[in-house]
């Protein structure tokens, strides 16, 4: 949620920046200098901030049709601005919004996210890993299964999940976060009682 907020207020200044210049009679490089500076900016903070962090990258949807109206609107603009007779600097502004929407809802999957990890798993004999598995219902196992490449070895990431239950991937990792707790207790369980 944080993440989508703050996603958020750096579209909204980009707007207010955009009507800021177009309204008080800026010349149109300033007001695309923002739309390029801003998003550089922050693009800059958050890779900067998850580089060291090993997991796999992803495309939030959510956040990616959040951002569609940000394409429409440099679209929008730099055809005013050029009053459409220059389609060479429309189509480069609008390549570059869907450049920075894309990147603006690029996240990477942690293994910090969830208790549970491709290590811990496989940690467990087959035995313990069936009794941890038998403790879920049916919708949940079959969701760890396919997580961690249980039966074809091919652990999903959660892109791929979303894509493959047709969820949004916000809803996606709130049910995959209540199956992980559950699968974390079951295991501390099985090896609690190992001693």
């Amino acid at each position: 949620m944080a993440n989508k907020f703050l996603n958020f207020i750096i579209i909204s200044m980009l707007f207010i920046f955009v009507i800021f210049t177009k309204s008080s009679g800026f010349r149109f490089r300033f007001s695309i200098f923002y739309l390029i500076v801003l998003p550089i900016a922050y693009l800059w903070y958050k890779f900067a901030k998850q580089a060291d962090i090993l997991g796999k990258w992803y495309i939030d949807k959510t956040v990616l049709f959040f951002l569609s109206p940000f394409v429409i609107l440099v679209t929008a603009y730099s055809y005013a601005a050029t009053e459409g007779k220059n389609l060479k600097i429309i189509f480069i502004a609008t390549l570059s919004a869907i450049l920075l929407s894309v990147l603006f809802s690029l996240y990477k999957e942690k293994d910090g996210d969830f208790r549970v990890t491709l290590t811990l798993i496989k940690s467990l004999s087959n035995n313990d890993l069936d009794q941890v598995l038998n403790t879920l219902e049916e919708s949940e196992k079959e969701l760890i299964i396919r997580r961690f490449g249980l039966q074809n070895g091919k652990p999903l990431t959660i892109a791929d999940l979303s894509d493959y239950y047709r969820m949004e991937t916000t809803e996606l990792k709130d049910w995959l976060s209540l199956v992980d707790k559950k699968v974390f207790e079951s295991i501390k369980f099985e090896k609690t009682n190992e001693f």
